[in-house]
């Protein structure tokens, strides 16, 4: 078990290092959103209107999906290094001492 310690410590620090850059995508998409939004409302954009509102919507619509399989992934790989770390723990014989 001693030795899948710094496997699993790693393995969870990638996971979070993977989701802390996406959440950073996701963040950005929604700051685009919302500058996109901005400068239709100050009358900045050369864009139509529903220009602007498909491009927010889809822009909205694709942040919730990515945002959604951020957290399954972030879930899934850390409930695979659990799995693989309980198996590792069960795979190996309880020491025995002799007397």
């Amino acid at each position: 078990m001693r030795n899948m310690v710094p496997e699993f410590h790693t393995k969870k620090n990638q996971d979070k290092t993977k989701m802390v850059l996406r959440l950073l995508v996701l963040l950005y998409l929604l700051y685009l959103t919302k500058k996109i939004i901005e400068a239709e409302v100050k009358g900045n954009s050369s864009l139509p209107l529903w220009v602007t509102v498909l491009v927010s919507i889809v822009f909205v619509v694709a942040s919730a999906a990515f945002g959604i399989y951020i957290w399954r992934e972030y879930k899934h790989s850390s409930s695979k290094v659990i799995q693989k770390d309980k198996e590792s723990v069960s795979d190996k014989p309880e020491d025995t001492q002799e007397h």
